[in-house]
């Protein structure tokens, strides 16, 4: 399914600027402090709940915004604004999408290492991201390692799926310039996870999920997406 174009450009703004607002709130707080230390585990585990919440909150306020903009005429309704076709389509589309990401993790994998070579002289000494290293740490309880992972490959890539493609992109796209829209979304999904090695790879996988929302939807891009984290996920753990 190809994602609706004739949309109002003024209701395109609207959803762009929300998902983008929301973006910002998500990067001002810290990771951390969704992921709270568990009392009776050891030392710097999380909780699985407030993993799986942390997650969650996101999720929901992305669905509340696709909502939101699909409510006034002649937007397409939820599915039309979500670039969602049929179930037998979307089912069709998400291991097609999840072997897609596996395989993207290859090239991205490469631009990390060149970003961090390049980084290295100017003193840059990239650090993973909390869930990374919890993964990576043997201390981490089974039942958050599980949550952890529940979280990366399904709960985040759906709701930035639905903020930063959807909404984000989406809204832009309507305005009739798709490769500024992309450029400019790609940009900010990248800048908000707030790591300098990782900006170059996770551009590039936002122009590719771009891409994918365009052209198949919203079960392309999730697929994807929930691809490349799972393989990441997957790297984190063989070496924990």
């Amino acid at each position: 399914m190809t994602p609706p174009r004739a949309l109002p450009p003024v209701w395109g703004l609207r959803a762009a600027g929300a998902a983008a607002l929301w973006g910002l709130l998500l990067a001002s707080c810290s990771l951390p402090s969704l992921l709270r230390r568990s009392p009776g585990g050891p030392a710097g585990a999380p909780d699985p709940l407030f993993v799986l919440g942390g997650a969650a909150v996101p999720l929901v306020a992305g669905l509340a915004i696709a909502s939101w903009a699909a409510r006034p005429r002649p937007w397409p309704g939820l599915r039309g604004v979500l670039g969602l076709g049929g179930l037998r389509r979307s089912a069709a589309l998400l291991p097609c999408g999840f072997f897609a990401g596996l395989a993207a993790s290859v090239p991205m994998a490469g631009l990390f290492l060149l970003a961090q070579a390049l980084l290295d002289p100017l003193g840059f000494a990239p650090e993973p991201q909390p869930a990374v290293a919890w993964l990576m740490d043997p201390a981490t309880p089974p039942a958050a390692v599980a949550a952890i992972a529940l979280a990366a490959i399904v709960l985040a890539p759906l709701a930035e799926e639905i903020l930063y493609r959807a909404m984000l992109f989406g809204g832009l796209a309507v305005q009739g310039r798709p490769v500024r829209a992309a450029l400019l979304s790609s940009l900010f999904f990248a800048a908000l996870h707030l790591s300098v090695a990782a900006v170059l790879p996770l551009f590039a996988l936002a122009l590719l999920l771009c891409a994918l929302w365009r052209r198949w939807g919203l079960a392309a891009s999730f697929g994807a997406h929930a691809g490349f984290n799972a393989a990441n996920v997957a790297v984190a753990l063989l070496f924990s």
